[in-house]
């Protein structure tokens, strides 16, 4: 009706990501796969584990798992390559007015080389092999995170003033490569990351739709309908990260 406002729920990813996610890989920070032999060195016997912090103990996998995929694709233990470190990061290339105008808005930004990098890519085997092994030599020069509609025209209209690239982030699976920093772009770039618009703004119970910021992930969403008696009825493999 307009005339009272539902406190904002906050996001279920922090603006550090990294605090929740692996900056290197996908899912978790606490969660992951251990590979344990149960038999001896001269008799290995391997099984691997599903571990996670919610666990009361880790999970193993089917025992059959693990000479399936030493058969039928190669795995082996003594083969396993460990990630590089946090890498370098790229200089920002920075746009003094936009800065400055950006400063004097009241979104929150950041210039910190991992703030970076986590919206320079997405999940991809080629995205992870490079996080795990190599660089990327363009990222992306500030992380903005508006909070609403307002936020995210204002910005725009920053990006349009002073000819500054905006390139938008949702949940970061990103496997068509569209947060992908051209090598050659010599504008400053400005990530846009929406995780912080993800505010149900109303259902309309006749109609059976929606209006939901665009940073909302899938299962906040479907939770949030659920307590309504709603279900949006698609469950994709990245639910837990994915927006909508």
């Amino acid at each position: 009706t307009g005339d009272k406002v539902a406190p904002k729920i906050p996001s279920s990813i922090p603006k550090k990501r990294q605090e929740l996610l692996r900056w290197n890989g996908w899912g978790y920070e606490d969660s992951g796969f251990v590979l344990n032999n149960l038999g001896t060195e001269q008799h290995p016997k391997y099984v691997l584990l599903s571990v996670a912090a919610a666990m009361k103990s880790p999970a193993q996998i089917s025992h059959t798992f693990y000479d399936w995929a030493c058969t039928i694709i190669g795995v082996h233990p003594e083969k396993k390559k460990d990630p590089q470190g946090e890498p370098s990061y790229p200089e920002p290339i920075l746009n003094e007015g936009f800065v400055n105008d950006l400063k004097n808005t009241s979104m929150t930004f950041s210039f910190e080389g991992m703030d970076r990098l986590f919206r320079a890519h997405g999940h991809t085997l080629h995205d992870i092999a490079l996080l795990r092994g190599g660089q990327f030599l363009r990222i992306p020069d500030v992380v903005v995170w508006p909070e609403c509609h307002s936020h995210v025209e204002e910005l725009v209209a920053l990006a349009s003033k002073y000819n500054v690239a905006v390139v938008p982030i949702g949940g970061g699976t990103n496997v068509i490569g569209a947060v992908d920093c051209k090598r050659d772009e010599q504008r400053m770039i400005v990530s846009l990351d929406t995780s912080q618009m993800n505010q149900i703004l109303w259902i309309d119970d006749g109609n059976l739709v929606a209006h939901v910021e665009s940073g909302i992930i899938g299962k906040d969403l479907e939770d949030r309908l659920q307590k309504r008696g709603y279900t949006t009825g698609h469950e994709p493999d990245s639910y837990e990260f994915s927006r909508y």
